[in-house]
Formats: C-alpha cells, sequence, structure tokens
C-alpha cells in the first residue's frame, strides 16, 4: 500500500475524483505541505511546484492506494509524457507521494490559499 497527496482534481468533489474511488482509495486525512510548494492554474486542471521562496503551502487530502492503483494515477497524471513527475514530500501527515507539475508556470496563475476549486 501507499499513501498519496492529492491536491487538484482527485479531491472529493472534483471533476476525476471518480477515479479514486474506482480504484477503492480510502480516505485518511486531510493534509498540507510545507511553504515551499505552490499551487498554480495550468488549465482545467492545477500543477504543484517546488518553490524556494517559501510563500507557498498546498493543501489537499491523503489517500491510501495500492501499488497497482498507483500506476493508475501515473498514467492519468502523464508520468510517461513527463507532465508530472511523482516525488515523496513532506506534509503535515509525514512524506507522501505527490504529483508536481513539471513545466513553466505563469506567476499571474499562483492559488495564493494553496486550495485548487473548480
Amino acid at each position: 500500500m501507499a499513501k498519496i497527496f492529492v491536491y487538484g482534481t482527485l479531491k472529493k468533489n472534483q471533476r476525476t475524483h471518480h477515479l479514486l474511488k474506482s480504484l477503492d482509495a480510502a480516505f485518511v486525512e486531510i493534509a498540507e505541505t510545507d511553504s515551499s510548494y505552490k499551487l498554480y492554474k495550468v488549465d482545467w486542471f492545477p500543477g504543484m511546484v517546488k518553490s524556494n521562496d517559501g510563500e507557498g503551502g498546498v493543501k489537499g487530502e491523503v489517500y491510501e492506494i495500492s501499488r497497482e492503483a498507483l500506476q493508475k494515477i501515473d498514467r492519468y497524471e502523464g508520468i510517461s509524457s513527463g507532465l508530472f513527475v511523482r516525488e515523496e514530500i513532506n506534509t503535515t501527515s509525514g512524506k507522501l507521494i505527490a504529483y508536481l507539475y513539471n513545466d513553466e508556470v505563469n506567476e499571474s496563475n499562483f492559488i495564493e490559499s494553496g486550495i485548487w476549486k473548480e
């Protein structure tokens, strides 16, 4: 089993949460990253990136999933195309797997609250 941190379209009440449900993901708790991560609106989805300015903090949800389910989420997140990269990050729930956006972001699309809402 693995624990993942989701912060965007996979969260409850968001457009692709059904994917987590179909993979029998078990909700664990709400968590937050430290201030070295920032959230941006990329398109219809958000992207979390590592930042050195200390002005971030992303709020999300923690789920426990199987290793097989993790591979399916890798496909959804576009790991093979390089759109996102999977990394282990520090959160208020300890070290968790998260998907970081792997391209340039527009500073004007910074989500200061750290909360993705569609």
